[in-house]
């Protein structure tokens, strides 16, 4: 360490280039979230109250691109005590608003998908005023503005160090480990099995009408159904496991910490939890708004022959089969998940193509 930094109170430039990773994961984060705004902004197809969901998950993932990363950048680069406290407990707080603000925008994402698949009528009864969900939207925002500022009823942010308040610190981030780590897992698997349930009912029942239909399918090609389920459940187990990965050590760590006179924990895994839970901002909109099927038509990811796109770009398409969209589905389910204004679910397995 340089005598110019230790006057300065801050890192030298040898820091920043060592430290490079967390500026060009912010520079990502910030252009693939806009993308997602802009193209909603400008693009009328969009403009539906499902992607205005998406919109807010969005702005919650492009703020840890403009303020979380940056501050947290800060925090680590600062030298003297004084000088980073009030950077890292801003840090602290705002990382806290974020990872609750995200973690309920997914749920809320998930769940309206897991409603328009599983249970279609009582969908259209709790969707017809659209009002209900800018009340959920402004509910999340201050649901995770509550959370993150619970800690200033006992934290000073020009004081670090205090340890005074250390099992105060404790179960608050053994509550929040429960409410939004914990639970939130045990929601997405219900509504991940869930529809993947119905998606299975939806394959198999579309597979038999194929069939039924003259030149659909040679003589000779197997059946494609076990492998569409396949890719259904590939889907739904890395949102999954990309939640659980991303967020785990963050609120782990967390509570580690606390015990930091007892566990001693490692600063690589410090740093390898810091990227993990800036890169969930950066992997959300590509599962959850790219893989939607009026995204890709879009922004131009055409998934099928271009004669077909009245048929829907992104969804699953047979080159031998050019009238897909003309199959009759007798079935409700079916007929919803092939639904030109909805195809969430169909888009998501297409993507495995």
């Amino acid at each position: 360490m340089s005598n110019n930094s230790s006057l300065t109170g801050w890192k030298g430039e040898e820091y920043v280039i060592k430290e490079v990773h967390f500026i060009i994961l912010a520079l990502l984060i910030v252009a693939v979230n806009s993308c997602v705004i802009v193209t909603v902004w400008r693009k009328r197809i969009l403009h539906k109250w499902q992607n205005y969901l998406l919109v807010s998950l969005a702005l919650s993932d492009l703020s840890t691109g403009l303020v979380g990363l940056p501050i947290s950048f800060i925090c680590s680069f600062a030298i003297s005590p004084n000088t980073a406290c009030p950077f890292c407990s801003v840090a602290y707080i705002f990382t806290k608003f974020i990872s609750v603000s995200t973690i309920l925008h997914l749920l809320i994402v998930t769940y309206e998908r897991f409603m328009f698949i599983v249970y279609p009528f009582h969908y259209e009864r709790i969707t017809a005023k659209h009002v209900r969900f800018m009340l959920i939207l402004a509910v999340t925002w201050f649901i995770s503005l509550a959370v993150a500022s619970v800690p200033f009823a006992w934290m000073n942010p020009s004081k670090c160090g205090e340890t005074k308040n250390a099992k105060t610190w404790l179960y608050y981030n053994v509550i929040t480990v429960i409410l939004f780590l914990l639970i939130p897992m045990i929601l997405f698997i219900y509504a991940y099995v869930s529809m993947f349930l119905v998606a299975r009912v939806h394959i198999r029942r579309q597979e038999r009408l194929l069939t039924r239909l003259p030149e659909s399918r040679s003589p000779a090609e197997p059946n494609m159904a076990p492998r569409k389920e396949a890719r259904v459940a590939v889907i739904f187990i890395l949102m999954w496991t990309t939640f659980v990965i991303c967020w785990g050590p963050y609120f782990a760590l967390a509570i580690i910490d606390e015990w930091k006179e007892k566990v001693i924990v490692p600063e690589k895994l410090w740093q390898a939890a810091d990227v993990l839970r800036f890169l969930t901002s950066l992997l959300n909109p590509l599962l959850y708004s790219f893989l939607k099927k009026d995204f890709c038509q879009a922004l131009g990811m055409s998934c099928c022959v271009q004669q077909s796109a009245s048929c829907g770009c992104c969804l699953p398409y047979d080159k031998r089969f050019n009238r897909r969209c003309e199959v009759p589905l007798h079935s409700n389910v079916a007929q919803r998940l092939s639904d030109n204004g909805h195809a969430a679910l169909m888009t998501q397995t297409s993507t495995v193509h």
